[in-house]
This record gives C-alpha cells, sequence and structure tokens, in this order.
C-alpha cells in the first residue's frame, strides 16, 4: 500500500475521532442533569452550584466550553470523575485490563472453536458437522449475550457449583504483583499455580459468555471462505499430486481462507469492548464496562463521555489497521480512494 494510502486512511481516522468528541460532547448537553448540582450534592446551596458550574466553565458559551473540552482531550485530560473525585483517565487505566484480558481470552476461545468447526463444516459440507457447526453459529449470532451469561451463571455457578459466579479473583487470595495487568500473565510470573488456577476459574465464564456470542460470525466466515478456496484448481492440483487431503486442507487451504477472518476478528474485537458492559455486570467483572454502567446510572457525564471517546478511537483504531493489514496479506485488492 502506498504511503499516500496510509495517509488518507489517517486523515480519515481523525476525522472520525473529531466527530465523535462533537456527538459525546452534545449528547452530555441534551441529556437532562446538572453536572454541577450533582458535584455539589443534592443539599448543595444555590451559591454552592454556581461557583462550581463557573468552576467547570459551564457557564461560558457552548463553543468555548466545547473548545476547552477539546484542548484537555488533545492533552489527554478527561476530566474528573463526579462520583469518585478522581481523574476519569486515572480510573480508566486502572479498569480496562480487566475489559482487555476478558476480550482477549474470549476471542482466543472464538477463533480456535470457530476456525475448526468453519473448516470442518466446510469439509464435510451437507453433513452432521456442518449442520451442527451452522446451528451453532446461528444461536450464537441470535442470542443476547445477558440472557447466555444468566442462563450459564445459573448452570455452573448456582446448580451445579463447578466455577465461581462474580469477581476477578477470590477473597481467600490477594492480585497478583502488577506486571501487564492481566490476572492470567501476572500469576503465571509470579509462579503462584494456586492463584492461577482461581483466576482462571473466575475467568471462564463471562470469557465464555462473550466466546459463545462472538464464534458464530467466525465460523460462518471461515465455512464460506474455505468453501471457495477448496474449489480452487489449486487445491485440485495438490490432491492430485497426492498430498494427503489433511495437508491439503490444513495448510494450503486454510491459510488463504483465513485472510477473511482478519476482518472479521478487528469488528469482533472492536465490538467486545462495548459488548462487554452487559457480561461484567452480570458477573460484577471490575473491568471498564461495568465502571461506566455505574457511570451511566449516577449521570457522572465525564466517565461516560471519555469512556465513548476512548471506545471509539480504539474501535477506529482496530478498523483502520485491520484494513491496512488486510491490502498487505492481499495486495490484489485495489486502494480505495
Amino acid at each position: 500500500m502506498s504511503a499516500a494510502a496510509v495517509l488518507r486512511r489517517l486523515a480519515g481516522l481523525v476525522m472520525v475521532v473529531f466527530g465523535v468528541t462533537i456527538i459525546t460532547f452534545l449528547i452530555s448537553h441534551v441529556i437532562p442533569g446538572d453536572p454541577a448540582q450533582m458535584l455539589a450534592g443534592p443539599r448543595a446551596s444555590a451559591e454552592a452550584v454556581a461557583r462550581i458550574r463557573t468552576e467547570l466553565g459551564l457557564d461560558q458559551p457552548v463553543l468555548v466550553q466545547y473548545g476547552r473540552y477539546l484542548a484537555a482531550l488533545l492533552h489527554g485530560d478527561f476530566g474528573v470523575s463526579i462520583v469518585t473525585g478522581r481523574p476519569v483517565a486515572q480510573d480508566l487505566l486502572q479498569v480496562f485490563p480487566a475489559t482487555l484480558e476478558l476480550i482477549v481470552a474470549a476471542l482466543a476461545m472464538a477463533v480456535v472453536v470457530g476456525v475448526l468447526l468453519g473448516t470442518l463444516a466446510a469439509v464435510y459440507r451437507g453433513g452432521a458437522i456442518d449442520w451442527a457447526a451452522r446451528l451453532l453459529a446461528s444461536v450464537s449470532v441470535s442470542m443476547p449475550a445477558f440472557w447466555l451469561a444468566l442462563i450459564l451463571l445459573l448452570l455452573f455457578y448456582g446448580v451445579l457449583d463447578w466455577l465461581p459466579g462474580d469477581g476477578r479473583l477470590g477473597v481467600a487470595f490477594d492480585p497478583p504483583p502488577t506486571v501487564t495487568g492481566f490476572f492470567v500473565i501476572d500469576a503465571l510470573l509470579a509462579g503462584d499455580a494456586a492463584l492461577l488456577r482461581d483466576v482462571l476459574a473466575h475467568l471462564a465464564l463471562p470469557a465464555t459468555t462473550l466466546a459463545i456470542a462472538t464464534v458464530g460470525g467466525v465460523i460462518r466466515i471461515v465455512r464460506a471462505a474455505m468453501i471457495g478456496v477448496l474449489n480452487e484448481d489449486y487445491i485440485r492440483t495438490a490432491i492430485a499430486s497426492g498430498l494427503r487431503w489433511r495437508t491439503v486442507v490444513f495448510n494450503h487451504a486454510l491459510r488463504n481462507a483465513l485472510i477473511p477472518l482478519v476482518t472479521v476478528l478487528g469488528l469482533e474485537a472492536a465490538a467486545l469492548l462495548f459488548g462487554s458492559v452487559v457480561v461484567e455486570t452480570v458477573f460484577v467483572w471490575p473491568g471498564a464496562g461495568s465502571y461506566v454502567l455505574g457511570a451511566i446510572f449516577a449521570l457522572d457525564f465525564p466517565v461516560i463521555m471519555g469512556f465513548t471517546v476512548i471506545a471509539s478511537l480504539v474501535y477506529v483504531l482496530i478498523n483502520t489497521g485491520v484494513d491496512l493489514l488486510y491490502r498487505v496479506l492481499n495486495p490484489q485488492i485495489g486502494e480505495v480512494g
């Protein structure tokens, strides 16, 4: 891909993020509620509320407020949480590792299961495996994540009592020394097997919930791509040359069929950042999702706006990166002007 095309993509990225800042700022002024009143408290006097409004710059024209808001964002300042009284950026840095660990675990599970089932469904097209894979894909894309989370919680925690139902760590354990922020990796680095087992047990249900909600798209993409690749002439040539069927499928066909999956994984990873809100709430997972949901109920506008901007930025960056990577993997795709 040419440098000019990359620059066009980056310019588009900047415009999208700029548009997101405008939307989040306008929404914060449309939603009923007075941040100054909430920050001062329900029993604060009118003078105290007016003073806070002046300190926050809420008494200034909207354009001036937006200019200050945008200038603060460019310096990494997302404001101060009304609920915690701490900088929003500081709070988000504390809770994002838990969300990222959950998303990475869910994607890993979805990719392994989805690629395997999608491949088998294409190879044994029209058979029982194909039917079962398509059924799972249909259930996956149509089942609400919160309902699935409640079912898994009821079954594996409430009925079978096999897995813990809430939190990121049991009360008998202290968090591992922070190295990456991912408890699984940090527990491994600490060499604490008991802690690692507890971390994995707490991660199992929420990660499985998100993985099931994601695996349907992976199965469909891999199955469709594999069916197309298996009908290519070079596959027939490889079979005619005497190569083992397993070698042809996994070493030749699957390698090319996985290229479209790159796009899907980018979209799914970005979508999981928003979709994890409900799952984290059900399993009391201390990540960005549950943190922001609490802010929504409290009308904590700085947190809501900060998370929206960051999540949108991550979404755009992932999709732009996937698009560029896809064109590198498949140079035959023409550049979009």
